[in-house]
């Protein structure tokens, strides 16, 4: 079925009900260059002996498409490929320019695409750029990728998950993502992703204005500041209702250095740690520093159990009026100077809640809390300040 329907660009619509695919094995260009269909309905075609379905549903046209910068398309107004999750992909080979410049779908279900025999997917979803979905990439022997996501999903609105079954197939998706461009909204699928250092954090964020809440959300970043530590856009900031939302498909892990965090925000009323995970974190100094307006701190979603450093931690909170310190892990801890330094709302302060077996510094723990009347700390352990 090579070409079947191919140049017609003012067909409108096909019936496709009874066709019989059964003993087809290629259907390269089937519907290319079909630039007026709006949905393509292929819900009972039979493909399981198809091999080669290169440039099948490339309803647009691109002229001289190898060379880059004299690319020429002629618009697509395929929306939608009705049943394509029901086409058997087991024995296809060649997927080459198989979407390729549908400028307008957005519509369509891979959740059931088997490529574990592909060899080809150059320009697969090239121009595709309101496209939204996931693939999962389960063949790591793909020979030819080039420009499989170039300006895919570049549409504001459209968003495209890459997902991967192994540390092998991971490594190709990788590959794949990377040929999208710099403004394509492709993600590789990350369980979790590190945030960068917390003084370099600090200062991207602050460089976004309008928010007096932070939320930490599992979910597809937008477009806003990459705020990742290998800077590949899986962890991205970005203002959404006055709300500043660092989001990530999986969980958001600090590094080693997590100071100065959010130090300085002193319009920032609440933070949110859904998928906050600090595990990694042993220094922790002047991370809440100058946060006049903070509230609360959710501690149950702070880990400190690698923790050596809380220098300043939470010097400056004027608004936070109670700790429940037996939250805190602080059997690594060397360092409590002014930890509390300056909370001024702050009136009773249970110390005997840490473990200060390892601390050397307790200097300034409490100064300036001038609201402070009650502190318990009879049975702290001082021995080795």
């Amino acid at each position: 079925m090579n070409g079947m329907f191919f140049g017609r660009w003012a067909l409108r619509s096909i019936d496709l009900t009874n066709f019989d695919t059964s003993n087809v094995e290629s259907m390269v260009n089937m519907f290319g260059e079909c630039s007026s269909l709006t949905t393509i309905d292929v819900s009972n075609f039979n493909t399981s002996r198809v091999t080669n379905m290169s440039d099948m549903f490339a309803t647009g046209r691109v002229v001289n498409e190898f060379v880059i910068d004299s690319i020429d398309v002629i618009e697509s107004n395929l929306v939608e490929i009705k049943g394509f999750e029901n086409l058997n992909t087991s024995n296809v080979q060649y997927m080459s320019r198989m979407f390729c410049c549908n400028l307008k779908l957005n519509k369509l279900n891979l959740k059931n695409l088997d490529i574990s025999k592909v060899e080809q997917t150059n320009s697969m979803f090239r121009q595709c750029i309101k496209l939204n979905g996931e693939i999962i990439i389960d063949n790591a022997s793909i020979s030819w990728y080039d420009t499989m996501f170039e300006g895919c999903s570049s549409d504001p609105n459209a968003k495209f998950i890459v997902k991967y079954t192994s540390p092998e197939t991971k490594e190709m998706a990788r590959k794949m993502v990377a040929t999208k461009n710099p403004k394509d909204n492709v993600y590789l699928y990350e369980d979790s992703a590190t945030l960068l250092d917390g003084p370099t954090f600090n200062t991207k964020i602050k460089n976004l204005s309008g928010y007096s809440r932070i939320e930490f959300v599992k979910a597809v970043p937008k477009m806003g500041v990459d705020v990742s530590a290998a800077q590949d856009k899986s962890i991205s900031a970005y203002v959404e209702d006055n709300v500043l939302k660092i989001a990530c498909i999986g969980d958001i892990y600090t590094g080693s250095n997590a100071s100065n965090m959010f130090k300085g925000l002193g319009n920032i009323t609440d933070i949110t740690f859904t998928n906050f995970d600090s595990s990694n974190a042993t220094d922790m100094s002047y991370m809440f520093s100058d946060c006049r307006k903070l509230a609360t701190i959710d501690l149950t979603k702070l880990n400190t159990s690698s923790v050596t450093n809380m220098y300043d931690m939470f010097a400056g909170c004027h608004s936070i009026t109670e700790f429940d310190l037996s939250l805190l892990n602080t059997s690594k801890v060397t360092s409590l100077h002014g930890a509390f330094y300056d909370c001024d709302g702050l009136t009773s302060l249970d110390l005997n809640q840490l473990n200060t077996s390892k601390v050397t510094d307790i200097g300034f723990i409490v100064a300036e809390c001038d609201n402070l009347v009650t502190i318990t700390m009879d049975r702290i352990d001082v021995s080795n300040v």
